[in-house]
């Protein structure tokens, strides 16, 4: 299952430049090729790890882990990614253990709805696009996942501007 929230900043990142063929055929009015993205997530809450990895960790462990997974988290992190027509094709797909509902969709902007569920957890997201111009993309999500009795929260901003037509070595 996608974890929406513990690796939304790459997921979520991706899919902020990876949106076609959303309702009504729509697909954002971007450029493929290099894009860096500036991604930052607040997290609430601890990180839900099922009951048996937490019962090998001191009160002390968990913590310091809770404390570590918020603060990178919580600082931007900027890194480079390769939006093709090919990988923009399987964004927001539907699968077996995730549903996306298109709210609104644009060549400028797209509202989108994930929900993921699996044995002992599940978790939403709502997100919204914006793309200003064919080498901007700006995305604001909240989601949340709970899992064994356990939840969290997260916000995450990314502003990813388009830098070249070529990928070079990133995929």
């Amino acid at each position: 299952m996608r974890n929406l929230v513990i690796a939304a900043a790459s997921a979520f990142a991706v899919a902020a430049l990876a949106t076609p063929g959303l309702a009504g055929g729509h697909r954002l009015n971007i450029q493929t090729g290099l894009w860096e993205e500036t991604v930052t997530s607040r997290l609430t809450g601890p990180p839900p790890i099922p009951p048996a990895e937490l019962a090998r960790l001191t009160p002390q462990q968990r913590a310091m882990m809770t404390a570590r997974v918020q603060a990178a988290l919580g600082a931007p992190h900027r890194f480079q990614v390769c939006a093709t027509e090919a990988n923009m094709a399987e964004a927001f797909k539907s699968d077996s253990s995730c549903t996306v509902k298109v709210a609104s969709s644009s060549p400028t902007g797209a509202k989108l709805h994930e929900e993921c569920g699996g044995p002992g957890e599940r978790g939403v997201a709502d997100i919204a696009l914006q793309a200003p111009n064919p080498r901007t993309v700006n995305a604001v999500g909240h989601g949340a996942l709970a899992r064994d009795g356990m939840s969290m929260s997260a916000e995450t901003t990314i502003h990813a501007r388009w830098l070249a037509p070529a990928c070079g070595k990133v995929r």
